[in-house]
């Protein structure tokens, strides 16, 4: 006869599960992140975002008719919405960039300045206090980033400044959506947004457009599919264990992406990335132990 299982091992189990999924959503990433690179050799990048978007917008929808319906589209806050899907247009197209020029395992080491700016920024934008302790945490991820751009001019990557916009308009989306999530559904929060995408790439999409052959149209679904599944995989995560439990697993992506780059691409990170991305992920760990402590309390 087995043992009824206790409280503490109930949580362990949803704390695995937790921990699975993150790491199923940063294998999904990093699957999107080869198809977008891979394809973004041949294509502008505003064509991928484009169709891409299309079938990311397509998941949203099958959530949305299963979870809430239209009444859940329903916004109070325009100009916010309207706000956070231009900063998820400025993500994305930053991101899909560096992705698709610098190496991928650069790429998002670069993205994970994210954290960082957004522990700077909270209290400026949100009101937030940060404490000596967070701040010395900010600057040492900082300098890591510097480290990861080259520490000398004739060494210094331009393009690696896409990472760094790219991390800036993800910590602006992740902000907005924390000052618009009280008074928004989350549905209603990422359809506009995708929606936003989907709108903003359009004109020059079809300015820039090159003939589509199937299998190019094939690895842009790919890739769309790939990026919607990642982002529910992930809030399933959130909603299956605790915020500190699962997002330190974020970091796996650094790892995929290593792998993937070296498999796909022949990509071997450098010095400046290893030791950049260190000082990074020690920064967000530390921020991240705070902010769980201070939650807490």
């Amino acid at each position: 006869m087995k043992a009824p299982r206790t409280g503490s091992s109930q949580e362990m189990s949803q704390a695995t599960k937790g921990i699975l999924l993150m790491v199923l959503a940063m294998f999904f990433i990093s699957i999107m992140a080869v198809a977008t690179k891979w394809i973004g050799a041949s294509y502008p990048v505003l064509q991928i975002i484009f169709i891409r978007n299309i079938f990311v917008l397509g998941l949203v929808l099958i959530v949305v008719w299963q979870k809430g319906g239209t009444e859940s589209l329903r916004v109070n806050d325009r100009k916010g919405i309207a706000l956070r899907a231009l900063f998820q247009f400025g993500a994305a197209y930053f991101i899909a960039t560096t992705i698709i020029f610098l190496p991928l395992a650069d790429a998002e080491s670069l993205f994970f300045a994210a954290p960082l700016i957004i522990a700077f920024l909270s209290p400026i934008i949100l009101g937030e206090r940060v404490g000596w302790r967070r701040k010395t945490a900010i600057f040492c991820g900082f300098i890591g980033v510097i480290i990861m751009l080259r520490p000398t001019l004739d060494l210094i990557q331009p393009l690696a400044f896409f990472g760094v916009a790219a991390a800036v308009f993800i910590a602006l989306r992740d902000i907005w959506t924390r000052k618009l999530r009280e008074g928004e559904t989350a549905n209603a929060i990422m359809f506009w947004s995708e929606l936003g995408v989907l709108i903003g790439s359009f004109p020059l999409a079809i300015y820039f457009w090159q003939p589509i052959t199937p299998n190019a149209l094939a690895i842009m679904a790919f890739a769309g599919i790939f990026l919607g599944a990642a982002q529910f995989v992930m809030a399933l995560a959130f909603l299956t264990a605790e915020a500190a439990t699962v997002a330190p697993f974020r970091y796996t992506v650094i790892i995929l992406t290593t792998l993937f780059g070296y498999l796909f691409f022949g990509d071997i990170p450098d010095a400046f990335v290893i030791i950049g991305v260190t000082i990074v992920i020690m920064s967000g760990l530390y921020i991240l132990r705070r902010e769980a402590q201070r939650t807490k309390q």
